[in-house]
Order: C-alpha cells, then sequence, then structure tokens
C-alpha cells in the first residue's frame, strides 16, 4: 500500500532535516581537521593541493544538491538535463571527496613518521 501524501510529506520534512544535520556536522568536523592539520608542522604543499581540490569538489556537491532541491520544485516538464544527471554526479563526486579525504589521511599521518 502506497503511504498517504501526509505522511510521504512528513517523511519528507523530517529526512531533510536529518540531512540537513548531517551535512552540518561533517561540515563542522572538516573546518575543525582543516585548521587542526594545517597548524602542524608536516604540512606540505602535497597537502594543501589534495585538501584544497577535496574542498572545492565537496562544494560543487554541495551546490549541485541546493541546485536539485530547487528544480525539483518546478513542474517536471521544466526541469533540464542537469537535474537528471545530478544524482549521479553528486554520487561520483562523494566517492571522489571520500578517496581525497583518505588520501589526506595518509599524506598527514605519512609526513608525521619519519621513512626508512
Amino acid at each position: 500500500a502506497k503511504a498517504s501524501p501526509e505522511v510521504r510529506a512528513a517523511v519528507g520534512t523530517y529526512f531533510r532535516r536529518l540531512v540537513n544535520i548531517c551535512i552540518s556536522l561533517l561540515t563542522l568536523s572538516g573546518v575543525y581537521l582543516i585548521f587542526d592539520r594545517l597548524t602542524a608542522v608536516s604540512v606540505g604543499p602535497s597537502y594543501i593541493v589534495t585538501l584544497v581540490v577535496k574542498v572545492l569538489l565537496a562544494l560543487v556537491m554541495f551546490g549541485l544538491a541546493l541546485f536539485q532541491a530547487q528544480e525539483a520544485r518546478r513542474p517536471p516538464r521544466k526541469r533540464g538535463r542537469l537535474w537528471r544527471i545530478a544524482p549521479t554526479l553528486i554520487l561520483y563526486l562523494g566517492i571522489a571527496v571520500f578517496v581525497l579525504g583518505a588520501a589526506l589521511t595518509y599524506i598527514f599521518e605519512s609526513g608525521l613518521t619519519p621513512l626508512r
């Protein structure tokens, strides 16, 4: 059985709140890590370049998500091609941001231990 429109709207509202809380927490923890890691002595240019690319990709991902939310309010026939491919782009950007985060951890930790 399908849920009533009221139930679907309520679930959507609660899910949106949860997503906004998660995005806020991830952003705050990311900002904290940026300042924590950039004040370390061992951060080199490779870390900074990787960090800048990661932040830019995350901002593009957030922008696409905002665009997606705005376009969802328009009638389906007025939505553009970007609206249809945005979820796939967000997924790929999320994977890239995740991989860059792992690379940042590796770069930072390898700078802490002396190479043998």
